[in-house]
């Protein structure tokens, strides 16, 4: 196969994403040159990185001559090369207080004390869930940039030269790239021209990203990265909870043996990945291209509204002209609870309180997800509880350690009603020890910038409403509309509700913390849930209208009360602008890795039946048809699924 497939490494034994772009297999590299920059995001590779700790190996008597029988050509790399590799590597990398994730604090913990390997580092394809061939390491302590370089660059391999772009999905992509340059000068200048011509970018996946600062959350989410469709970058996630399953017995096995035990794994779970994706492909297409035309609908109309003079101002502002934070930012001074959290944990560094900011972010995050749990339908709140238990052990260890008077029992047939003692739980009286009172200010500043986060949340959801009341409103005889819109109206109506309890409940435990009297939160009631609707024309009377009070929070004293609201639709547009963009382009990224697809499976019929008709050998003459017989039919698939789609 190496003798037809010249264009891919050789001797190499995994299986390879069908979807993805590889130039020489099914993209040809004349398209490459003939490819608009504006349309550069459908021959884009995206790939995701992440480390997973469970996958340990324990330090144990073991045979030394036991060696993997891959010898690095399927998913592991070679031993012998990383070694070789990691000897020549020196520096540390640096803390970053950007994330709270595991992954950055992992190498100042001592958590791996009866484990020789720690875990792994692994990359995948980030929009099909696919492992890259040589893309895993292992891991000694924790999380370090120069190991997952090699497991990503090793990954990429020759294949990766020819992209070209790659974007790198990384929990830690905020640090992981500010002295990437430097590294690959070291060890992979191979790589060096794509980083330098930007051809290498990168973005935090979605849901971590909700733990990085308020900044870092503009700058570094796929939301408001330009050419990245609605890449989610969170799919490695899902064949880690898988693979943990063999966490028990592989951290038993010897080096050579649980490497290949983990290799059939990935082998395994590419195949099944592989066998479905062209459903896969017809599934997004159709979910992805009803949200953009509500989104593109609900997008015009408003736009529709706003002056020309001002609209063609906003059109103009675009990135990299302007800063992501310029477009996507409120320039005011909006608080909100990762940028308190960040505050907070800037001020720790210099104290002795190590852990305290963390503790309570997480047990306001536990709060949560206890409050989600009692709305939790009967189908899913086993799964749920299932995931609240094993997050309040982690949180009771942390309790346990700073608080370790206060008693914290677990719930474990009902955990949201665990009682998790946060100091708002304790009254003022309670609260005089110096390590309590600082956790009690920890808790109110994180509250009070949830309690913004809140109040924004019901400011969008109040122009949802009005999209859907206005759409209705503009075509009374329709009545497929009318039945159409009552779901998403009471879902509307419902979810703005819970916003409000939620609120209630932030402002009143604020109030048992010592919130002061002139702050500008107040009370929220169910009938001041209105403002301007946007979807309409300006009409007689708007621009008298006092409107509540929560759209006027966290304004700037350069911003008179109408420039504030001008400010707050300026940002509204943008965003809505940002979220079209990446919709229309999933569309297009869809169209190409459907045509991929139907051009991979023909090709690799194609190879096996040259082998099945060339060979020499009675073994393969007879187990090359059966592949070729294979990938026929799952072409005709692609193809059906496509134009089905």
């Amino acid at each position: 196969m190496d003798g037809i497939l010249t264009d891919r490494r050789p001797k190499c034994l995994a299986l390879r994403c069908f979807a993805c772009p590889e130039v020489g297999f099914n993209l040809d590299e004349w398209v490459l040159e003939l490819a608009r920059s504006d349309k550069i995001h459908i021959y884009t590779l995206f790939v995701s990185a992440d480390g997973n700790f469970r996958l340990q190996r324990k330090r144990k008597n073991d045979d030394p001559n036991d060696k993997a029988l891959n010898e690095g050509n399927a998913y592991f790399v070679d031993d012998s090369k990383f070694l070789e590799y990691l000897s020549g590597s020196g520096g540390k990398d640096v803390t970053s207080l950007c994330s709270k994730l595991k992954a950055v604090r992992q190498q100042e913990r001592s958590k791996f004390k009866d484990a020789v390997i720690s875990g792994v580092i692994g990359v995948q394809c980030a929009r099909h869930g696919m492992y890259l061939p040589q893309a895993m390491v292992d891991l000694t302590k924790g999380e370090s940039f120069i190991k997952t370089d090699y497991a990503l660059f090793t990954g990429l391999g020759v294949e990766g030269l020819r992209q070209e772009r790659i974007v790198i999905s990384y929990d830690i992509w905020c640090q992981y790239h500010k002295k990437l340059k430097g590294r690959l000068e070291q060890k992979f200048p191979q790589f060096l021209p794509l980083l330098e011509r930007r051809c290498i970018t990168g973005a935090v996946p979605k849901m971590h990203i909700n733990g990085h600062k308020a900044d870092c959350q503009i700058e570094n989410s796929f939301i408001y990265e330009p050419h990245s469709g609605m890449t989610c970058g969170e799919g490695i996630e899902s064949a880690w909870s898988e693979q943990n399953h063999a966490a028990a017995f592989t951290k038993e096995q010897n080096p050579g043996h649980r490497h290949d035990t983990l290799d059939d794994f990935n082998g395994y779970w590419n195949w099944m990945k592989l066998q479905r994706l062209s459903p896969f492909l017809k599934q997004q297409r159709r979910k992805w291209g009803k949200i953009y035309a509500t989104r593109l609908a609900s997008f015009q109309r408003s736009s529709a509204t706003i002056s020309s003079d001002l609209l063609h101002e906003w059109q103009s502002m675009t990135y990299p002209t302007c800063s992501k934070s310029c477009l996507y930012e409120l320039q005011g001074s909006m608080p909100s609870r990762e940028k308190a959290y960040a505050t907070l944990l800037e001020k720790e560094q210099k104290s002795s309180d190590s852990g305290l900011t963390d503790l309570i972010q997480r047990g306001l995050e536990l709060e949560q997800l206890q409050q989600c749990l009692v709305r939790a339908t009967e189908s899913n709140i086993d799964e749920e509880r299932a995931l609240l238990l094993d997050m309040l052990h982690n949180w009771r260890l942390s309790h346990q350690e700073i608080f370790p008077l206060i008693p914290l029992s677990i719930n474990e047939d009902a955990p949201e009603r665990t009682h998790l003692f946060l100091p708002s739980s304790f009254p003022l009286e309670d609260r005089k020890s110096p390590l309590l009172k600082k956790a009690a200010k920890a808790e109110l500043l994180l509250r009070r910038g949830h309690a913004y986060d809140l109040l924004q949340d019901i400011r969008d959801s109040i122009h949802e409403y009005y999209y859907f009341v206005t759409e209705k409103g503009l075509n009374p005889n329709s009545q497929s509309l009318a039945t159409r819109n009552q779901q998403p109206l009471r879902d509307l109506v419902s979810s703005q509700e819970v916003l409000i309890n939620q609120y209630m409940h932030c402002f009143e435990t604020l109030q048992r913390l010592g919130i002061t009297e002139d702050d500008e939160l107040n009370p929220l009631s169910k009938d001041q849930l209105w403002g301007k609707n946007v979807f309409l024309p300006h009409q007689l009377g708007d621009s008298t209208k006092e409107f509540p009070w929560f759209w006027f929070v966290g304004r700037s004293d350069r911003y008179t009360r109408d420039a504030w609201l001008v400010e707050l639709e300026r940002v509204r547009w943008f965003r809505e602008r940002a979220a079209v963009e990446r919709l229309q382009e999933e569309l297009e990224i869809l169209e190409e890795e459907f045509r991929r697809v139907h051009r991979s499976f023909t090709r690799m019929n194609e190879v096996w039946t040259i082998l099945a008709t060339h060979s020499k050998s009675a073994g393969l003459s007879a187990y090359a048809p059966r592949q070729a017989h294979t990938h026929a039919p799952s072409a005709k698939e692609a193809w059906s699924n496509w134009k089905e789609a």
